[in-house]
This record gives C-alpha cells, structure tokens and sequence, in this order.
C-alpha cells in the first residue's frame, strides 16, 4: 500500500515538474502539457499546425484585388472584427505557452513580437533534442543488411533498408559545410550520395539468394 502511494507521488512530482519547461526538462515531456491545456480552451490550432486531427488557425489576411498585392478591405468591419478575434485568442495561446516557461528562459525569446505559434516554434528548435547518427556506425550496418537466405522475409528487408537509408541521411546532413552564394553565406551538404547508390546497397543485400540472381 505504501508503495503504491509512493509511486503516485513520484508520478504526480514528475508531472508538476515538467509543466514549466527549464534546463533537466526534456522537450518532449513537457510539450504535453501547453498542447493539453490549449486544447482545453479551443486554443490548440493557433499553435499546432503539424497535427492533422487540429483545425489550423492562422491570422487572418485583408481581401485583395484578383492579381495585385495590394491589400484591400484593411478598415472593413469584417476584417477588423476577425483580427481582433484571432489577436484576443492568440494572445491566450501565447500566455499558456509562457507560463509554462521558466522566467530564467523567457528574456531569450523576443517575445514581444511573436505570435504563440512562433514563440512555440522557437522553443522547439532550440530545445528539442537533435538526433545525432554516427556515419561510419551507419556504413557499418548495412553491410550486415542482408535477406535471410534459410527464411527469406523480403517486407521485413525492405522495411530495414528504408530505416538504413533514413538514418544514412540524418547521418549525412550532419556534414555541413558553408558556401558563399551570390554574397550570402549558405550551408549545405558536404556529402550528396545519389539514388543509385542506394540502390546498389539494395541489390548487394539479395546477392547472396541465388533463386534472386536468376
């Protein structure tokens, strides 16, 4: 009895602590917390745009004339009545976001300027863990991606490969280098590895099968 209690303690400190988002908080952890409550006041498309099942609310936009850019209708009732609504709302969307930060963090993100879907995006890139692959780990393991000659089982080979060449990619944009283009510093890829040579990687794990070289 006395351990269970302690373990519904243990889960409830945990949960509290990882409503306010600071250093020791994983990301993942804690973006359940401002998604849950912003979806407890409709608030959930201001923000979460990426989730299907979330009805996306953007600001609204001035009418404008077919072809031109030039908005229209800026000081009509309509729009000025749909701008207050989605200022009002997301406005609410950026304080249950904000509240759900540690003061010490809060300063960094220029918040004054941001809309909840900004200041979110924000967060994320700057706390969300990166998932690091090692290239040579990578190389290494496809050389042992073969189909199993004695019980060939080809969805599951082709499943592993696709997880291969996904890790091989996140592997390989780790390797960034800085151009100059146009007198813009740009960072792109030190290595480009074509589709062929994937598909080469493919056909050398059936080589061993011989019904599959006939």
């Amino acid at each position: 009895m006395e351990s269970r209690t302690n373990n519904h303690s243990s889960l409830a400190k945990s949960a509290k602590d990882n409503q306010v988002l600071k250093k020791g908080v994983q990301f993942q952890a804690w973006k359940t917390m401002p998604l849950t409550a912003l979806l407890e006041n409709d608030l959930a498309g201001h923000v979460f745009h990426d989730l299907d099942w979330v009805d996306k609310v953007s600001m609204p936009s001035p009418a404008t004339y077919g072809g031109e850019t030039t908005p229209i209708g800026q000081d009509s009732p309509g729009y000025k009545a749909a701008y207050k609504k989605w200022k009002i709302n997301d406005m609410k969307a950026f304080g249950c976001i904000t509240s759900r930060l540690d003061p010490s963090i809060r300063p960094n993100l220029g918040e004054a300027d941001k809309s909840a879907k900004e200041l979110y995006d924000t967060i994320a890139t700057t706390w969300k863990p990166v998932v690091t692959i090692d290239l040579y780990d990578a190389m290494r393991s496809v050389n042992k991606l073969k189909l199993d000659e004695l019980c060939p089982n080809t969805l599951r080979y082709c499943e592993s490969f696709q997880s291969w060449v996904h890790n091989h990619r996140i592997a390989l944009d780790q390797f960034i280098v800085t151009s100059q283009v146009d007198n813009k510093k740009k960072l792109k890829p030190l290595f480009v590895m074509p589709d062929g040579y994937y598909r080469l990687k493919f056909v050398e794990g059936l080589n061993h099968v011989e019904w599959l070289r006939t």
